[in-house]
């Protein structure tokens, strides 16, 4: 919600594109970037859920984002994308984009509500939208909300 966002002042985020689009998540739930590697596949799972992975010794939880935000990836596998790895209320859980973009600064009343015509599928998770210099729309993503329930099938 973007009552959430306005007020908060100046904050970093760290920007990623999946399928053509741009996003943004708080920088300080972000605990890293790394290279994604091929997850061990879960079984009956939800094919949003992609795997895990060991993370240093830590088993991890890999959420493709394409198929979460139901989204064309433009990346061909998962050893040419990249990993937002974030800290959730939950645990860790590792976020798999098609490309990793900047941390930018932005001030929270930059922020706009996001506009009716967003795609349906985003309107659960996409909090905020700022336009961007470079001509794109950035959208904020609420990272509490924007992993699923996994149930096994």
């Amino acid at each position: 919600m973007i009552a959430d966002v306005i007020g908060v002042g100046l904050q970093k985020y760290c920007t990623f594109d999946v399928g053509g689009q741009w996003f943004a998540l708080p920088l300080d739930v972000v605990q890293e970037i790394t290279k994604s590697v091929e997850p061990m596949p879960v079984p009956r799972s939800s094919d949003v859920l992609a795997g895990v992975i060991n993370l240093r010794g830590d088993i991890v939880t890999v959420i493709d984002l394409a198929k979460r935000l139901q989204l064309q990836s433009t990346t061909v596998d998962a050893e040419n994308s990249m990993s937002v790895v974030t800290r959730l209320t939950g645990g860790v859980v590792c976020l798999r984009a098609d490309h990793i973009g900047e941390v930018v600064q932005i001030h929270s009343d930059d922020f706009k509500e996001p506009p009716g015509t967003i795609a349906e599928q985003l309107r659960t998770v996409v909090t905020a939208v700022h336009a961007e210099p470079g001509g794109h729309l950035l959208q904020l993503l609420d990272p509490e909300t924007l992993i699923p329930r996994v149930s096994v099938e």
